[in-house]
Formats: structure tokens, sequence, C-alpha cells
């Protein structure tokens, strides 16, 4: 790779973020609708792809875990870390949830 090079980094979902997408999916599907939900998701997808491109995009989070890092997509908080080759979503919240409380739990 030469300096200045741009490299885009494989995005990978972890099977707890995958769970979150599906949790999300299911809430405002039956709060609203099937569309809203899909929206809601694309949403977070094109996020997490544009993170792929730039990692550094999101702010650090090492209150919450050395080395985790967020962005917001609409009301959706991703919680990422930046591998040399990969991204890994490790966590997709709701703005509003108790993050430090799910993140302890999770320790």
């Amino acid at each position: 790779m030469k300096k200045g090079e741009f490299v885009r980094r494989v995005v990978a979902w972890s099977p707890r973020a995958e769970i979150d997408l599906l949790n999300i999916w299911r809430y405002v599907a039956s709060e609203s609708l099937a569309s809203t939900a899909d929206r809601a998701l694309k949403e977070i997808y094109r996020t997490a792809w544009l993170l792929g491109g730039y990692p550094e995009f999101g702010r650090p989070r090492d209150d919450v875990r050395a080395g985790l890092r967020s962005v917001l997509a609409q009301r959706y908080v991703i919680f990422y870390r930046v591998k040399p080759k990969a991204v890994e979503i490790v966590r997709v919240l709701d703005e509003r949830r108790d993050v430090d409380a799910i993140f302890s739990y999770e320790a």
C-alpha cells in the first residue's frame, strides 16, 4: 500500500449486532410500518458501509470500552472497532438506551 492510498475495510457485524438489527426492525415495524423499519435498517447499513471507507469518522468511546468508537445513524448508535483490515460493528443501540449499563452487563 502506498502512502495516502485509499483502502476500504471490510465491514463485519458481530452476532450481537445482528441481533440488535433484528430487534430494531421488529420494534419499528410493530410501532409503525415494515417500510419504516426497512428505511431505518437501510440507514444503519449505509452508515456502516461509509465506516468501511472512513473508519475514523466516529468518535472515540473509550468511556464505554477501550478502542470502541461510535457514530449516529438516525436515532441509532453504531458502536464499532477499527481493525487493520476491517471495521467490526459491535452493537447497534437506540440512542435513548442506557449504554453504560448495557456494556457493563456484557463485560
